[in-house]
């Protein structure tokens, strides 16, 4: 979603040829093959479409995190909001945000919000309401070093212009966005595509309104579901669990080309 490498603009401080040792890249379709064959400067031919192999993870029960966090086997909501480079996250940026409500909504449908903010920003999660809450769980890297094993038995995703969300819509699963800052962030980080149209679910400006989605999606999963799957098959060109056994069949027919073309050098040589 976000701009990155060499598409990036030159004030921000990053290393834009941090990618340059690399020959090859994984992506996930044709449409993100050349958005990263353009962000890496990479030949189009040299980068894979295989789907990402993290996203293995999502299609595989892990009983024994289930065993270890029962909550997981309940309702479950994500908020996993992008990292900001230039300025904080404002969590639920609502102006008649009330987290007692909040709290209602939770109890109400048996639910268990989890907070996975940047580690920078875990911080930001100072209100009392909230944490004193035993529905509001801080699902940060200590509790979930990975957050694919999460994402399995998350039931809603609450984010922004962060990428996890092309991983969740290989589930199926409704999303709800609060890009409070979508004019702000698209001049000063910059985003690869329009954020509207390639993000498929709910965009609340009041708490209100995002009360009321929540309980829609919890009641009717499958509202907006055609959106999001034209957009899932627009950026996952594979929907199963085998990424990294294509990851590992094009290394292998990557490496019989190089023994042919090492054994007709050696026979040259001979030759010569």
């Amino acid at each position: 979603m976000k701009k990155t490498n060499y598409l990036l603009r030159e004030s921000f401080k990053m290393n834009k040829s941090g990618m340059d040792f690399c020959k090859y890249t994984c992506t996930s379709s044709e449409f993100t093959q050349y958005l990263m064959s353009t962000q890496f400067r990479q030949h189009v031919d040299n980068v894979w479409i295989t789907g990402q192999p993290r996203n293995d993870s999502l299609f595989n029960v892990d009983q024994n995190l289930l065993d270890e966090h029962p909550f997981l086997n309940k309702k479950t909501i994500l908020y996993a909001p992008t990292f900001r480079l230039e300025e904080k996250t404002k969590l639920f940026p609502f102006s008649d945000f009330d987290p007692k409500q909040l709290i209602e909504l939770l109890e109400e449908q048996d639910a268990y919000l989890m907070m996975r903010c940047h580690m920078s920003e875990l911080n930001q999660l100072n209100d009392d309401v909230l944490l004193s809450s035993e529905r509001v769980i801080v699902a940060d890297q200590k509790m979930f070093p990975s957050v694919e094993g999460i994402l399995r038995h998350t039931d809603i995703l609450i984010t922004d212009y962060s990428s996890i969300y092309f991983d969740f819509l290989l589930l199926n699963r409704p999303i709800v966005f609060l890009p409070y800052d979508l004019e702000l962030y698209t001049e000063n980080r910059g985003l690869n595509f329009d954020f509207v149209t390639n993000a498929p679910g709910f965009k609340p400006d009041t708490f209100l309104k995002f009360s009321q989605n929540l309980r829609t999606y919890f009641e009717i999963p499958s509202t907006d579901e055609e959106e999001r799957i034209m957009v899932r098959n627009k950026f996952n060109k594979y929907v199963d669990n085998q990424s990294s056994e294509r990851i590992v069949e094009k290394i292998r027919t990557l490496l019989k080309s190089l023994q042919l073309t090492f054994l007709v050098f050696f026979q040259m040589e001979i030759k010569l």
